[in-house]
């Protein structure tokens, strides 16, 4: 499966997991909303065609409990074109060359949750046999100060090489998140977002207008906690043709669409369902489990809803509990 979106936390990717599973919190690692993450990045249109523009917008979030120093939001100016394995390790050669080190990179990045960029003309004809679509990655952060180039860790070349630097103190993962999104280069080739209509807790649709009231887990053990079903609410439409999928004179495959949760209070049993497999379709009790809060409070509910082909749709709910 193709992911079009992947999280790199702090100056080694490789230290994300260790971080997480060390920690003692009541949810899971993917699911903690307790830092400045980056949830997810969608474009309007996830296949581009070349000389087009492109509009990216970023789902943040700044959970920490200091937040003395504010989050901002930064996208590279660069789009990195076929990486080896659409991994970023390639882009970060490129993007070494083209910023000054150890400098405040304010003036060379655009702030903000969304940003458009050109993609040029000559995207698929400037490299020698590539085909449409072709794969190109776009960079975005979210830091509790400003970005510079302080180059791959020692020993760990494929390590992120920006730092989130604050008067001259490189922050650590409660403070910065690096992220990029895969976009598709295609003359021809088209892709729209996922598009779920809603999210039902206990088959109760949540509203977006106002905060959901429902009353808090009185046991200490949040395991056992009353356990709520959440589930997408999702068209059968959302799932295009994957025209780049099977053998060559064979049938063409149907996107994969999976939704991640992310929760500020309480506890999730999954992290991510599968909403449609690429073979069968819908899925059949695509519903998670969510127990808590053991406190009465309020609590964010996200929900990011994705599909193999880089399209992404975002949706975030306010629960009380009381």
């Amino acid at each position: 499966m193709r992911r079009p979106f992947r999280v790199l936390r702090g100056a080694l990717s490789l230290c994300v997991a260790l971080l997480a599973s060390s920690c003692g919190d009541e949810f899971g690692p993917g699911s903690r909303l307790s830092t400045v993450r980056i949830l997810g990045i969608r474009s309007d249109t996830p296949y581009v065609r070349p000389g087009a523009t492109f509009t990216t917008e970023v789902l943040a979030y700044d959970g920490r409990a200091d937040r003395s120093r504010p989050m901002r939001l930064y996208w590279l100016e660069d789009i990195c074109f076929s990486p080896t394995d659409g991994k970023p390790e390639d882009c970060y050669r490129q993007l070494e060359a083209k910023y000054p080190r150890n400098q405040d990179l304010t003036s060379r990045v655009t702030e903000g949750e969304r940003n458009t960029f050109a993609m040029p003309a000559d995207a698929i004809t400037a490299a020698p046999q590539t085909s449409s679509p072709r794969l190109a990655l776009v960079f975005a952060a979210a830091c509790a100060g400003h970005l510079e180039l302080v180059g791959s860790a020692e020993g760990y070349p494929s390590s992120v090489p920006f730092a989130c630097v604050d008067q001259g103190r490189r922050l650590d993962a409660n403070d910065f998140v690096f992220a990029f999104m895969r976009v598709y280069v295609s003359n021809d080739l088209t892709n729209a977002n996922p598009m779920p209509s809603g999210v039902t807790l206990d088959g109760v649709p949540l509203p977006t207008d106002r905060p959901f009231s429902f009353p808090h887990c009185t046991v200490q053990n949040i395991d056992d906690c009353p356990a709520r079903k959440l589930a997408v609410t999702i068209g059968n439409e959302s799932q295009e043709i994957d025209p780049t999928s099977g053998a060559p004179g064979g049938a063409l495959l149907k996107e994969q669409i999976w939704s991640s949760f992310f929760v500020s209070s309480g506890k999730l049993d999954s992290e991510s369902l599968i909403l449609f497999d690429a073979r069968h379709g819908r899925t059949s009790k695509a519903e998670d489990e969510y127990r808590g809060p053991t406190v009465a409070g309020n609590v964010d509910l996200i929900v990011v809803t994705h599909d193999n082909r880089s399209g992404v749709a975002f949706q975030s709910f306010k629960l009380q509990a009381e």
